[in-house]
């Protein structure tokens, strides 16, 4: 699916320079329209076929994984939000999360959750359409797998405004501030992210971050490219696998 992303944009660009245009996937163009977004749609199916998640309620796999896309996402937002302009699409009211929610189909929240039976699937609205794919769906197993191996338990779901939820943690308004929480990310120094090496503009970066280091290798944040290299693991290596089940969460009426 990350190399379909990848073939699209380009397969646009080049019908569009084809024709003497240009294309811009940046997250917001303009200031007074919304942004351009990459919502990641995520389900998981056990051995045989059924719906890992819930199939009207979620289960409790389902509710650790959305845990762990609560608790971890802030700290991983440089890795769905790359550039300066991807935080101008993150603010309330434009259809972009600006805070760690969820809710049943619930648009203003960072995870929406939608479907029923083998369609229960989690909406991931984080993403613009300037991110990576190849680092959001790491970013998004990772946050979801330790929620899962951790057995972390998800706050109420927002039924309302998510925008004006209190309590819930915001997540970080510039470039800036997803760098510093980054560099100090329990996720980026634990399993499954441990040992990866973060290039930024050429510089190699390995765990854990010193913000300072970060900030020294971006001279100018336009300019800014961050890309994630994992290390090769042997089978032996590789974490295993939550084996969580049961059923909560009820989907309201």
């Amino acid at each position: 699916m990350a190399d379909r992303h990848v073939y699209y944009k380009h397969g646009v660009r080049a019908l569009a320079h084809a024709r003497g245009q240009a294309v811009s996937f940046m997250a917001k163009i303009s200031a007074d329209a919304p942004g351009s977004s990459c919502h990641v749609h995520l389900c998981l199916y056990g051995p045989e076929g059924e719906p890992a998640f819930g199939v009207d309620d979620l289960s409790l796999l389902g509710q650790s994984f959305l845990a762990g896309l609560l608790a971890y996402t802030p700290e991983l937002t440089l890795l769905h939000a790359p550039y300066a302009n991807s935080y101008r699409r993150l603010r309330p009211g434009w259809f972009a999360p600006s805070n760690a929610t969820w809710g049943w189909d619930n648009r203003s929240c960072m995870v929406r959750v939608v479907g029923r039976g083998a369609a229960c699937r989690f909406e991931f609205r984080v993403p613009g359409a300037d991110a990576n794919p190849y680092h959001t769906f790491a970013a998004i197993i990772a946050a979801g797998l330790a929620g899962a191996e951790r057995g972390l338990e998800p706050p109420h779901p927002v039924s309302g405004n998510a925008y004006a939820q209190a309590g819930a943690q915001d997540l970080p308004t510039d470039l800036t501030e997803a760098l510093a929480a980054f560099s100090q990310s329990d996720v980026v120094l634990t399993a499954p992210l441990s040992g990866h090496r973060v290039m930024i503009n050429g510089h190699a970066l390995y765990p854990p971050f010193s913000f300072a280091v970060i900030l020294a290798a971006i001279p100018r944040w336009p300019a800014t490219a961050v890309r994630v290299e994992r290390p090769q693991r042997s089978e032996d290596e590789r974490p295993g696998r939550s084996a969580v089940s049961g059923t909560a969460w009820r989907r309201p009426a």
